[in-house]
């Protein structure tokens, strides 16, 4: 699972942009947060981050498997 978040805005992530219908990844919203996260095969890194969002958002991932976590919905 994996989201894009802004250094300056730590709170704010975001994923849609690698997690588009059609790409077979699950795209998991929390509506409280807006933090955003894609279910994915392969991590996002650091350069897909930069390329998509800009210089100043950073990758962050971590093993998950199954739905969407406690708390966020899948979109």
């Amino acid at each position: 699972m994996c989201s894009c978040y802004k250094k300056s805005v730590p709170d704010l992530h975001a994923a849609y942009h690698f997690c588009q219908p059609g790409s077979g990844h699950k795209y998991c919203v929390n509506k409280t947060t807006n933090v955003q996260a894609c279910i994915m095969g392969t991590p996002i890194t650091q350069a897909n981050c930069a390329s998509s969002y800009g210089s100043d958002w950073v990758a962050e991932c971590e093993h998950y498997t199954g739905g969407c976590p406690p708390g966020m919905t899948e979109q």
